[in-house]
């Protein structure tokens, strides 16, 4: 029986999870199954995981979304820890053996988390850590239902029998929305987390996902997700749904300063309107589309920092300025 079960849910990935697998098989832990769980992908998905044939093992079903995935996965498995790895994700090779250790030396520990890079889609950092100064340490209950807190599945390592307790996902996330908060906030009443401060991995902001409320199945997942917190903490999840917003507002920013810094303003455009849609609030979103219809000769003038935050060289004098 391997000490940890490693999930992997699936749907379209075949871009990037032969990457994914490389680095869940390259850890320096050796105690561990692969279980990946193809959700009705109609890609060339399947033929990647051929690829891998005899080192992972692969459960087809019908598209249900990555909760039902992941609990599909956690059935057929038999680890006394469980990790979850999104088909996009990447780990460091000592992911594994690094949680493992602080979960086995506490027990009454439920979850290890650590810290994440965010990359996008083509791979290139969006940030070199996910976690910020401010939430590097484990949570409360109560830190988790007054702000979104920064744990992601492919940053995680739990027990299963926390895992069991609650009830796994919740499958009325037919989509990768809230179906990971809500699971963590069921295994912090069960018990303590601990956090290690340092990358275990890349997380893959892709920078597709639809408004909270405009997804398909049927489902206005921001209303689900504050119902179910409502129900059963009786406080209100507005706070959390404000924060999520700005968080992939954010992403979005920086993936367009990125695709700024690299003249690529079609991108950056793309990026910044996700953004608007997200939090139109946000003015700082509105000069900075601005800028991707400047002329790239001015970008270097705009800002006094860089997209990597460094400043910026000062105008020559007489150099024209953008008004």
């Amino acid at each position: 029986m391997p000490r940890i079960s490693v999930i992997i849910p699936v749907f379209n990935a075949a871009p990037t999870v032969d990457a994914t697998l490389k680095s869940a098989l390259a850890q320096s832990f050796d105690d561990f199954e692969v279980i990946v769980v193809n959700d009705g992908s109609t890609d060339t998905t399947a033929a990647v995981l051929e690829g891998h044939a005899g080192r992972i093992r692969v459960l087809d079903q019908e598209n249900r979304g990555p909760a039902a995935a992941r609990n599909a996965g956690v059935r057929v498995s038999s680890g006394e820890y469980l990790a979850f790895l999104d088909g996009d994700d990447l780990w460091q090779p000592e992911m594994l053996a690094g949680t493992a250790q602080e979960l086995s030396a506490a027990p009454d520990c439920a979850l290890v988390y650590g810290d994440l890079a965010v990359i996008d889609g083509s791979g290139r950092q969006l940030s070199a850590s996910l976690v910020g100064r401010k939430k590097a340490h484990a949570p409360t209950l109560d830190e988790m239902l007054r702000k979104l807190w920064p744990i992601m599945p492919s940053a995680a390592l739990i027990r299963r029998s926390v895992f069991e307790r609650c009830g796994g996902f919740c499958e009325r996330f037919r989509i990768a929305r809230f179906e990971d908060y809500y699971f963590f906030l069921r295994a912090r009443e069960l018990g303590d987390f601990r956090f290690l401060p340092r990358r275990l991995g890349s997380w893959r902001f892709t920078g597709a996902p639809k408004p909270p409320n405009r997804a398909p199945g049927g489902g206005n997942y921001a209303q689900i997700f504050a119902s179910l917190v409502e129900q059963r903490y009786g406080v209100s999840a507005k706070p959390l749904l404000s924060s999520w917003r700005r968080a992939a507002r954010g992403a979005f920013s920086r993936a367009a300063l990125l695709a700024l810094a690299s003249g690529d303003r079609r991108a950056a455009r793309t990026a910044l309107v996700k953004a608007l849609r997200l939090d139109p609030r946000y003015v700082k979103t509105y000069s900075r589309l601005l800028k991707t219809l400047m002329p790239l000769s001015w970008l270097p003038f705009v800002s006094g920092r860089t997209a990597a935050g460094a400043p910026r060289p000062k105008p020559a004098a007489g150099a024209p300025r953008p008004v």
